[in-house]
């Protein structure tokens, strides 16, 4: 019987485009979900709203991370922090209490 895969821990997101010298930061999973959705959604949003937006987010991480998408291309990170690529994400943006009642 294979092992089921499970919410990781932490990610870790690098700092600029893949290709860029950038800091590599290793947070918790969670963190990055919350700061994530923090910056795609408004707080005021409809709860289900909110909620799938947040749905599509940690899929999107978890298919970044189980697919080994940057480590299969020789980076060290699991996704960036550009929109170009991936969700925005900025380590110092603030949470939204609704959407950190959601996570």
């Amino acid at each position: 019987m294979s092992e089921r895969p499970s919410i990781p821990q932490n990610i870790i997101v690098h700092k600029g485009a893949p290709e860029s010298i950038g800091e590599d930061i290793t947070i918790p999973f969670i963190d990055y979900i919350k700061k994530t959705a923090s910056i795609s959604a408004e707080p005021d949003w409809n709860t289900n709203t909110i909620k799938s937006i947040v749905y599509v987010i940690v899929s999107f991480a978890l298919s970044r991370i189980f697919t080994y998408h940057y480590p299969s291309k020789g980076y060290s990170f699991d996704i960036t922090d550009q929109s170009d690529y991936d969700y925005d994400f900025d380590e110092n943006a603030p949470v939204y209490e609704t959407i950190s009642k959601i996570c």
